[in-house]
């Protein structure tokens, strides 16, 4: 109970910034730090977010083309078919090259 005194901190009035790493040294920021990078969540990058086809949408939308599900799903079929796995952007560069360019 003595430690636990010794280890309180009065709390902050209203809009005082605190240090809660204070007293605690780098290690327990490092560790948070570590975890937060690791721990599910939002992810920072917005295609983490996005399923495959929704990322082969999203980068052919950026690169101003307009594309259905059906279209996605047959082009993904036959990219497969033909090459394998590949990452979104190969998708889409299948998808522009086969389907929307001449």
């Amino acid at each position: 109970m003595e430690a636990a005194r010794e280890e309180a901190r009065p709390i902050p009035e209203a809009g005082q910034q605190t240090d809660i790493f204070s007293g605690h040294g780098d290690d327990l920021a490092a560790m948070l730090d570590s975890y937060l990078q690791t721990a599910p969540g939002e992810p920072s990058d917005p295609f983490d977010a996005l399923s495959f086809e929704e990322q082969v949408r999203e980068d052919l939308t950026q690169r101003g083309f307009a594309v259905s599900d059906e279209l996605i799903a047959d082009a993904l079929e036959e990219y497969r078919a033909r090459m394998g796995r590949g990452s979104f952007e190969d998708v889409a560069d299948f998808i522009e090259r086969e389907y929307l360019t001449y």
